[in-house]
């Protein structure tokens, strides 16, 4: 089906990284469109992911992940920036969106001719008495004034997922007593044998693990983090569809079921399933804006992304590339694994291993996962896998496979090549 959009001006929702991946692509597809980026903050472009490295004092406060000045992007690209104006209600019979400006308090109508939703996401659940979320710069400062507090002594995260386990690297820092909960194993996306060398790592680290426990609410002495993850976030007056508040259902062009509106980031759902599909984060949001704001502007792009997943605690890197622990299990094709403890450097540079898992179906030799973890190294092959997946590229297609060769790097043989050998698709 071919989709004709009027020439009018491309309004993007939210300035976080889809939406401004979005409103950039826009501009890029179609230089003589207008294209209006709407934030109800004060600021755009919000580099949330930084905020444990301002915990952990590696930058002196959130000035490096905030852009306040919408003049720049204007001058560089050519893009109005609107902060501080919040969409309210969209009319998509006459292609207007109510917005209220939140500085003057008052509210005016905005013409497009195509939307971009990009209203990414809240902690899930939101925060309550007793317990501190963390997505907000505000709600940073709050969080550092009672960590340096010397009476808070102790900190407790609820969340054994990425974000649980980034802030208790973030937390190890600072010389607090560190306890961690989660109603599930840690990482339960990921194999169990990741999952137990996890267990052994924080506790040679003196986090305390409470397994199935739920965190109590923090109170002068300690502190509570709620790390469950995110749920998407759209206000009410721009849910156009039934179950739009569960996340807006989008196709691999980011089109939603209304002509001319698109979706991307934590805010959309894609209709889509398997390992391409995402599952959130920086990457997917950026990508998936990237075609939301393309496709806005008249392009013909499509979201083919895998999701990966790279986390660094108490000094050890984890990964993942491909389907979840739970995709696997739902596999009706029968599915094969590979695993085990590869030497990273040779042997006269230390020991350094790294302990890899691919998961694959047999009869084609298609990759379905890899994951890793180890003190180094675990990144750059996350990413190679990665790139494998998304390219189509089976076993087989991989023999005789060569990796660079330095001695900091890796093995005369490299980690991944050994563990290829052992899947007996052709690979030696």
């Amino acid at each position: 089906m071919a989709h004709t959009l009027p020439l009018g001006p491309v309004v993007v929702i939210g300035a976080s990284a889809a939406g401004m991946a979005a409103a950039v692509a826009a501009r890029r597809v179609d230089p003589k469109r207008e294209v209006i980026l709407l934030e109800r903050m004060p600021y755009y472009a919000f580099a949330s992911c930084g905020l444990p490295e301002v915990i952990k004092g590696n930058l002196p406060d959130i000035t490096p992940l905030v852009h306040r000045n919408p003049q720049e992007l204007g001058e560089k690209l050519g893009i109005t920036v609107l902060l501080q104006q919040e969409a309210r209600r969209i009319n998509h019979g006459r292609r207007k969106l109510q917005v209220r400006n939140l500085l003057l308090d008052s509210e005016y109508e905005l013409d497009y001719s195509a939307l971009v939703l990009a209203t990414g996401a809240r902690p899930a659940p939101p925060g309550r008495t007793g317990y501190f979320t963390l997505r907000y710069p505000h709600e940073l400062d709050k969080l550092l004034g009672q960590l340096r507090d010397n009476s808070c002594r102790r900190v407790n995260v609820s969340g054994g997922g990425v974000l649980g386990l980034t802030l208790v690297d973030a937390l190890l820092s600072l010389g607090k007593e560190v306890h961690l909960y989660t109603r599930d194993t840690l990482l339960a996306s990921f194999p169990p044998e990741i999952s137990l060398l996890l267990v052994k790592l924080l506790e040679e680290h003196q986090v305390e693990l409470h397994l199935q426990e739920q965190a109590p609410p923090g109170n002068r002495e300690e502190l509570t983090l709620l790390a469950h993850g995110v749920e998407p976030h759209l206000p009410a007056g721009l849910r156009l569809g039934r179950d739009w508040d569960q996340g807006i259902p989008i196709d691999r062009s980011c089109r939603t079921e209304v002509e001319g509106i698109f979706a991307c980031g934590d805010c959309a759902r894609p209709r889509y399933a398997g390992r391409r599909a995402g599952a959130g984060g920086a990457a997917t949001a950026n990508r998936q804006g990237k075609v939301a704001g393309a496709n806005a502007a008249g392009g013909k792009e499509r979201y083919n992304g895998v999701f990966a997943v790279l986390l660094e605690i108490a000094g050890l890197e984890v990964g993942r590339a491909g389907f979840t622990l739970a995709q696997l299990k739902q596999e009706r094709q029968p599915v094969a694994s590979v695993s085990g403890n590869f030497r990273l450097l040779p042997p006269w540079l230390g020991a350094s291993d790294l302990f890899m898992r691919l998961d694959y179906r047999p009869a084609s030799g298609e990759i379905l996962a890899f994951h890793a973890i180890g003190v180094r190294g675990v990144g750059s092959r996350i990413n190679q896998v990665a790139g494998w997946i998304q390219a189509d590229v089976t076993l087989s297609r991989l023999h005789n496979l060569e990796q660079a060769y330095h001695p900091r790097y890796s093995a005369v043989t490299d980690p991944l090549v050994a563990l290829l050998a052992r899947t007996g698709k052709g690979v030696k």
